[in-house]
């Protein structure tokens, strides 16, 4: 159907299988007998069966406005001018990482990959004539004899938008990469959770703030920090404070204890206890009682082994 109407263009193509339909223009609800209420304007592809968009060479999704169908098919400047930021932001931190000694962000090679995939200055555009014609923007007048017309160097999937994206459903959301995942902020990253939050790796945990405090905080729990098979290793460049606000605390070892400060030790092995500094040692006490002997054991709850993982539990998704 083709609605010329001053001011409200449409156009309709529709099958009553599926309901399933495409409307053009000026959106409004459908009746055979008169025009009904307005519904919006643009384009809307409905069906209540299944739906497929594929495109073998690649997908751009984009809410970026070419006035008139300005630039070209496939021109996505404002989304890689933010990827280059973020690659910049993303370089910046993994430095100040190698400087404080943690674990290098080595998906950063990824995102320089997939950069160099939609970056019209590196892979991301036509490298010859197609199909006879020159790939090449206007220039000078001319249809042609401009910088390279874009395209994406791979068959992947280009969501951007100018303003916010949103993602939602009422169950379950799934992600999975058989390579890495890379997400970078230019400002805040949140993650909230009604329940539980909960993460995992097969190899190692790194976290690194470079400027402000980093908080663990059990509001109604224990906290607990593990190293099941090595050190546990406690750093400050100044003071270190253990407080107990309403009971105890216990400092556990199976074999030795040593407690320092500049030349002073004092060290608890087996059943020995020895103080040793280059100073005075004094005792100030009201009573100072020395009974005989005795001895307690040391109970310490860690895990026997490391589970490991074999090949079958972590498969390889690259191919």
């Amino acid at each position: 159907m083709i609605d010329d109407a001053p001011g409200q263009l449409r156009q309709r193509l529709h099958t009553s299988l599926a309901d399933s339909r495409l409307e053009l223009g000026y959106l409004i609800d459908h009746d055979n007998a008169r025009r009904s209420g307005l519904r919006g304007s643009g384009f809307d592809l409905a069906t209540l069966g299944w739906a497929n968009v594929r495109a073998g060479q690649g997908m751009l999704l984009s809410t970026t406005v070419r006035s008139e169908g300005a630039s070209t098919q496939m021109d996505a400047a404002e989304a890689v001018a933010q990827l280059k930021g973020a690659q910049r932001t993303a370089q910046a931190l993994d430095d100040a990482l190698s400087v404080a000694q943690v674990a290098s962000l080595s998906a950063n090679e990824c995102q320089t990959d997939m950069l160099a995939d939609v970056d019209p200055e590196q892979d991301g555009h036509y490298s010859g004539a197609v199909n006879g014609q020159s790939a090449t923007k206007p220039a000078g007048g001319e249809r042609d004899g401009g910088d390279p017309v874009e395209r994406l160097a791979t068959p992947l999937l280009f969501v951007e938008s100018p303003d916010a994206i949103a993602l939602a459903t009422p169950k379950s959301a799934l992600a999975h990469a058989g390579g890495s995942v890379h997400l970078t902020s230019q400002q805040d990253t949140h993650i909230a959770a009604g329940q539980t939050v909960a993460g995992v790796a097969g190899g190692q945990v790194a976290l690194f703030a470079h400027r402000g405090p980093i908080k663990a905080i059990a509001a109604d729990g224990a906290v607990s920090l593990q190293a099941h098979t090595g050190k546990l290793e406690v750093l400050a460049d100044q003071s270190v404070t253990i407080t107990a606000s309403d009971e105890r605390i216990d400092v556990l070892a199976k074999e030795k204890i040593v407690l320092q400060a500049g030349q002073t030790t004092v060290t608890l092995e087996g059943g020995d206890i020895t103080f040793a500094c280059p100073g005075e040692f004094r005792v100030k006490a009201g009573q100072v009682p020395f009974a005989g002997g005795a001895s307690g054991d040391v109970r310490l709850s860690l895990p026997d082994g490391l589970l490991k993982l074999e090949p079958d539990q972590m498969p390889d998704f690259s191919g």
